[in-house]
Protein backbone atom coordinates (compact mmCIF):
# COMPACT_ATOMS: atom_id res chain seq x y z
CA UNK A 1 0.00 0.00 0.00
CA UNK A 2 3.24 2.48 0.29
CA UNK A 3 2.96 2.99 -3.43
CA UNK A 4 -0.89 4.01 -3.57
CA UNK A 5 -1.80 7.70 -4.22
CA UNK A 6 -3.99 7.26 -1.32
CA UNK A 7 -0.49 6.93 0.77
CA UNK A 8 1.39 9.57 -1.07
CA UNK A 9 -0.85 11.87 -0.73
CA UNK A 10 -1.31 11.27 2.86
CA UNK A 11 2.28 11.96 3.41
CA UNK A 12 1.57 15.23 2.20
CA UNK A 13 -0.52 16.04 5.06
CA UNK A 14 0.27 18.13 8.32
CA UNK A 15 -0.84 16.51 11.72
CA UNK A 16 -3.23 19.28 12.36
CA UNK A 17 -4.84 18.54 8.65
CA UNK A 18 -5.20 15.17 9.59
CA UNK A 19 -7.25 16.23 12.29
CA UNK A 20 -9.13 17.68 9.94
CA UNK A 21 -9.29 15.47 7.55
CA UNK A 22 -10.98 12.83 10.48
CA UNK A 23 -13.61 16.11 10.85
CA UNK A 24 -14.67 16.08 7.50
CA UNK A 25 -15.03 11.64 7.40
CA UNK A 26 -16.75 11.97 10.43
CA UNK A 27 -19.42 14.17 8.78
CA UNK A 28 -22.29 13.07 6.59
CA UNK A 29 -22.86 15.80 4.59
CA UNK A 30 -19.37 14.99 3.15
CA UNK A 31 -19.04 11.41 3.73
CA UNK A 32 -21.78 8.77 3.91
CA UNK A 33 -19.71 6.39 4.32
CA UNK A 34 -18.63 5.68 7.92
CA UNK A 35 -16.70 2.65 7.51
CA UNK A 36 -13.95 4.82 6.01
CA UNK A 37 -13.18 6.80 8.99
CA UNK A 38 -12.37 3.12 10.52
CA UNK A 39 -10.08 2.32 7.94
CA UNK A 40 -8.53 6.20 8.25
CA UNK A 41 -7.94 5.83 11.68
CA UNK A 42 -5.93 2.78 11.45
CA UNK A 43 -3.59 4.24 8.76
CA UNK A 44 -3.06 7.56 10.76
CA UNK A 45 -1.86 5.82 13.53
CA UNK A 46 0.88 4.80 11.42
CA UNK A 47 1.84 8.71 9.91
CA UNK A 48 4.34 9.97 9.23
CA UNK A 49 6.35 6.51 8.38
CA UNK A 50 3.78 4.29 6.76
CA UNK A 51 6.15 1.10 7.76
CA UNK A 52 5.49 -1.42 4.90
CA UNK A 53 4.32 -4.13 7.47
CA UNK A 54 2.07 -1.55 9.04
CA UNK A 55 -0.09 -0.77 6.17
CA UNK A 56 0.52 -4.03 3.81
CA UNK A 57 -3.14 -4.21 2.42
CA UNK A 58 -3.24 -7.82 4.12
CA UNK A 59 -2.50 -6.73 7.44
CA UNK A 60 -5.03 -3.79 7.21
CA UNK A 61 -7.52 -5.94 6.30
CA UNK A 62 -7.05 -8.55 9.06
CA UNK A 63 -7.01 -5.56 11.55
CA UNK A 64 -10.33 -4.38 10.26
CA UNK A 65 -12.17 -7.36 9.02
CA UNK A 66 -10.65 -10.03 11.88
CA UNK A 67 -13.01 -12.57 10.75
CA UNK A 68 -13.37 -12.49 7.39
CA UNK A 69 -10.64 -13.75 4.24
CA UNK A 70 -8.53 -11.10 2.35
CA UNK A 71 -10.73 -9.61 -0.16
CA UNK A 72 -8.28 -7.51 -2.62
CA UNK A 73 -11.49 -6.12 -4.57
CA UNK A 74 -12.91 -4.60 -1.14
CA UNK A 75 -9.57 -3.13 -0.03
CA UNK A 76 -9.00 -1.46 -3.48
CA UNK A 77 -12.56 0.04 -2.99
CA UNK A 78 -11.64 1.44 0.01
CA UNK A 79 -8.32 3.05 -0.24
CA UNK A 80 -10.13 4.62 -3.35
CA UNK A 81 -13.24 5.92 -1.60
CA UNK A 82 -10.78 7.29 1.06
CA UNK A 83 -8.36 8.81 -1.53
CA UNK A 84 -10.88 10.37 -3.23
CA UNK A 85 -12.71 11.69 0.00
CA UNK A 86 -9.27 13.07 1.03
CA UNK A 87 -9.21 15.06 -2.47
CA UNK A 88 -12.39 16.29 -1.91
CA UNK A 89 -11.15 17.69 1.97
CA UNK A 90 -8.29 19.47 -0.04
CA UNK A 91 -10.59 21.35 -2.34
CA UNK A 92 -13.17 22.00 0.64
CA UNK A 93 -9.74 23.63 2.38
CA UNK A 94 -9.37 26.14 -0.78
CA UNK A 95 -12.71 27.53 -0.68
CA UNK A 96 -12.77 27.38 3.01
CA UNK A 97 -9.58 30.45 2.88
CA UNK A 98 -11.24 31.84 -0.07
CA UNK A 99 -12.06 35.68 0.18
CA UNK A 100 -14.98 34.65 -2.52
CA UNK A 101 -16.74 32.86 -0.17
CA UNK A 102 -19.17 35.33 1.20
CA UNK A 103 -19.65 36.72 -2.12
CA UNK A 104 -20.88 33.37 -2.99
CA UNK A 105 -23.42 33.12 0.32
CA UNK A 106 -24.32 36.92 -0.92
CA UNK A 107 -25.54 35.08 -4.31
CA UNK A 108 -27.04 32.24 -2.84
CA UNK A 109 -29.16 34.61 -0.46
CA UNK A 110 -29.98 36.98 -3.78
CA UNK A 111 -31.14 33.88 -5.55
CA UNK A 112 -33.70 33.21 -2.57
CA UNK A 113 -34.47 36.77 -2.71
CA UNK A 114 -34.09 37.07 0.98
CA UNK A 115 -33.61 40.78 1.03
CA UNK A 116 -32.32 41.49 4.57
CA UNK A 117 -30.56 38.50 4.92
CA UNK A 118 -28.16 39.81 1.62
CA UNK A 119 -28.50 43.28 2.78
CA UNK A 120 -26.09 42.41 5.86
CA UNK A 121 -23.39 40.33 3.18
CA UNK A 122 -23.71 43.56 1.17
CA UNK A 123 -22.40 45.68 4.15
CA UNK A 124 -20.01 43.01 5.00
CA UNK A 125 -18.58 42.57 1.68
CA UNK A 126 -17.90 46.15 0.98
CA UNK A 127 -16.48 46.73 4.21
CA UNK A 128 -14.02 44.44 4.09
CA UNK A 129 -12.64 45.28 0.63
CA UNK A 130 -12.62 48.95 1.64
CA UNK A 131 -9.80 47.58 4.24
CA UNK A 132 -7.71 45.93 1.35
CA UNK A 133 -4.96 47.69 0.87
CA UNK A 134 -2.92 45.77 -1.66
CA UNK A 135 -5.28 45.54 -4.72
CA UNK A 136 -4.59 41.79 -6.20
CA UNK A 137 -6.16 40.42 -9.19
CA UNK A 138 -8.62 38.37 -6.86
CA UNK A 139 -9.47 41.95 -5.35
CA UNK A 140 -11.15 42.96 -8.69
CA UNK A 141 -12.78 39.75 -9.29
CA UNK A 142 -14.26 40.21 -5.45
CA UNK A 143 -15.35 43.58 -6.62
CA UNK A 144 -17.06 42.51 -10.06
CA UNK A 145 -18.69 39.90 -8.27
CA UNK A 146 -20.17 42.21 -5.65
CA UNK A 147 -21.53 44.83 -8.19
CA UNK A 148 -22.96 41.27 -10.26
CA UNK A 149 -24.66 40.45 -7.55
CA UNK A 150 -26.01 43.53 -6.86
CA UNK A 151 -27.01 44.16 -10.33
CA UNK A 152 -28.84 41.13 -10.12
CA UNK A 153 -30.26 41.92 -6.84
CA UNK A 154 -31.31 45.22 -8.77
CA UNK A 155 -33.33 42.66 -11.23
CA UNK A 156 -34.98 40.86 -8.79
CA UNK A 157 -36.51 43.84 -7.31
CA UNK A 158 -37.97 45.07 -10.67
CA UNK A 159 -36.94 48.53 -10.02
CA UNK A 160 -36.12 51.27 -12.43
CA UNK A 161 -34.16 53.71 -10.44
CA UNK A 162 -31.06 55.16 -13.02
CA UNK A 163 -28.39 55.51 -9.90
CA UNK A 164 -29.10 51.92 -9.35
CA UNK A 165 -27.66 51.20 -12.81
CA UNK A 166 -24.35 52.01 -11.12
CA UNK A 167 -24.26 48.14 -10.36
CA UNK A 168 -24.16 47.46 -14.36
CA UNK A 169 -21.22 50.02 -14.54
CA UNK A 170 -19.21 48.67 -11.96
CA UNK A 171 -19.19 44.80 -12.60
CA UNK A 172 -18.22 45.86 -15.99
CA UNK A 173 -15.39 47.81 -14.65
CA UNK A 174 -13.72 45.08 -12.22
CA UNK A 175 -14.23 42.36 -14.75
CA UNK A 176 -12.44 44.73 -17.27
CA UNK A 177 -9.25 45.16 -14.64
CA UNK A 178 -9.42 41.06 -13.33
CA UNK A 179 -9.13 40.34 -17.05
CA UNK A 180 -6.47 42.43 -17.89
CA UNK A 181 -4.52 41.82 -14.58
CA UNK A 182 -4.36 37.87 -15.29
CA UNK A 183 -3.84 39.05 -19.60
CA UNK A 184 -0.81 40.50 -18.38
CA UNK A 185 0.64 38.54 -15.96
CA UNK A 186 0.33 35.58 -18.27
CA UNK A 187 1.88 37.83 -21.13
CA UNK A 188 4.69 38.38 -18.46
CA UNK A 189 4.54 34.73 -18.27
CA UNK A 190 5.02 33.47 -21.80
CA UNK A 191 7.75 36.49 -22.44
CA UNK A 192 9.93 34.61 -19.69
CA UNK A 193 9.23 31.32 -21.04
CA UNK A 194 10.43 32.27 -24.53
CA UNK A 195 13.67 33.40 -23.29
CA UNK A 196 13.95 29.30 -21.42
CA UNK A 197 12.55 27.45 -24.46
CA UNK A 198 12.48 27.69 -28.24
CA UNK A 199 8.95 28.42 -28.48
CA UNK A 200 7.32 31.86 -29.83
CA UNK A 201 4.71 33.02 -28.71
CA UNK A 202 1.25 35.16 -30.53
CA UNK A 203 0.14 37.50 -27.78
CA UNK A 204 -3.45 38.32 -28.73
CA UNK A 205 -4.39 42.63 -29.24
CA UNK A 206 -1.04 43.22 -30.44
CA UNK A 207 0.97 42.70 -33.42
CA UNK A 208 4.14 41.24 -31.63
CA UNK A 209 5.30 37.37 -31.81
CA UNK A 210 7.61 37.05 -28.85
Amino acid sequence: MTESKFIFLLKTFKKSELRRFKEFLASPYFNKRTYLIVFFDYIAAVYPNFSDKKIAKEVVFKKLYPNQLYDDKQMRYLMNYTLKAAEQFLGQQKIDRLSLKDNYILEALVDRKLEKHAKRYFEKIADDQEEIQEKSINYYYAKYKLADTANKHFNNQDLRKDNLNLNLKLAAENLDLFYFYYKLKYSCEMVNRQKVFSTKYALAFTNLMY
